[in-house]
């Protein structure tokens, strides 16, 4: 069976699964950041609830076919993100009335272990894909008689 970077596909499976234990850990972390702020409002839960949902975007790049176009839709999946989170904390404190230090507290703490653990899963898969091609370009080199 040959595997899928050798094909040039990214492990989409494993990293959508990764993402979605991302989207996890990011929402308890939320959770966590903005309940340390101010637990005694609904804040804590509803800037746990549209971090954990808004962390799903990190699985567009698993849509990708192409580990070339792989890094770049990671990219633009924590670009989308991150804009997305901003613009869910202006909504929650301006026009729901949620109040500013438990929800831009835990957006923070959402974003940034979503992002450090989205870039560390992406350049995990990058670098095998590196590693499998310059492999397979070195055993085609050795394999070939005539060089």
């Amino acid at each position: 069976m040959v595997s899928a970077i050798v094909d040039n596909q990214p492990p989409r499976s494993l990293y959508a699964a990764a993402m979605g234990v991302i989207a996890i850990l990011a929402a308890g972390c939320a959770f966590v950041a903005s309940a340390a702020v101010d637990d005694h409002t609904r804040a804590p839960v509803i800037t746990a609830v549209l971090v954990g949902a808004l962390s799903l975007t990190g699985l567009l790049p698993s849509l990708t076919h192409t580990t070339e176009r792989f890094g770049l839709a990671v990219l633009g999946a924590s670009i989308l993100r991150m804009i997305a989170l901003l613009a869910g904390a202006v909504v929650l404190t301006e026009l729901a009335g949620q109040p500013n230090r438990p929800v831009w507290f835990g957006m923070l703490a959402g974003a940034v272990t979503a992002l450090v653990a989205e870039s560390a899963i992406a350049v995990a898969v990058l670098s095998a894909a590196e590693r499998r091609k310059h492999g397979a370009a070195s055993l085609a080199q050795e394999s070939n008689p005539t060089c």
